[in-house]
C-alpha cells in the first residue's frame, strides 16, 4: 500500500498497488546481488563478496513494488518488476486507487520519470554500462 498526502502534509488515504505476493526466486536474488556489487565493490573484489552476499539470509517474498514515482497529473507509477524478471511492468494508479494502466517496458528498463507522453528510463547493457532512454507513451486510450 501507498500513503497519499496533500501538499499540506495531510494524509488523504491509502492506495493499494494491486499485486499479489511473489516468491523471491534464485534469479531475483542473484541479479539483486549483482546490482549491489556493481554499486559497492571494485571488479577485482567482487568474487569473494559475491559468495558472501549470496549466502546471506534472504526474504521469502518480493516487496509489492520496486520503484515509485508520480507524474504531473497526480498518477502514481509503481514499478512491478525486479532484477531477474524477463519483462518490466509499470503500473499507473490514481490517488483514489483506480487503475490507469499497466505499461510494458522493454526487459530490464527501470522507469525514472513518467511525463505526459514519455517514460524516461534506464537500462544496463551486457557490459554493465547504463543507458538512459526515452520511450513514447500514448495516454489517449488510458486516462
Amino acid at each position: 500500500p501507498l500513503d497519499v498526502y496533500a501538499a499540506t502534509g495531510r494524509q488523504l488515504g491509502v492506495v493499494g498497488v494491486g499485486t499479489t505476493q511473489r516468491q523471491l526466486s534464485t534469479a531475483h536474488w542473484e541479479r539483486a546481488v549483482e546490482e549491489r556489487l556493481g554499486q559497492l565493490a571494485l571488479p577485482a573484489d567482487r568474487g569473494a563478496i559475491r559468495q558472501w552476499m549470496l549466502a546471506l539470509p534472504r526474504p521469502k517474498y518480493l516487496p509489492p513494488y520496486s520503484t515509485i514515482t508520480a507524474d504531473s497529473a497526480g498518477i502514481l507509477w509503481a514499478g512491478l518488476s525486479f532484477p531477474g524478471d524477463t519483462i518490466s511492468v509499470l503500473r499507473g494508479i490514481r490517488p483514489d486507487g483506480r487503475l490507469v494502466a499497466d505499461v510494458m517496458l522493454p526487459a530490464g528498463v527501470s522507469a525514472l520519470e513518467v511525463g505526459t507522453d514519455y517514460v524516461l528510463g534506464m537500462v544496463e547493457d551486457e557490459t554493465g554500462e547504463l543507458h538512459v532512454l526515452v520511450l513514447h507513451l500514448d495516454r489517449s486510450a488510458k486516462t
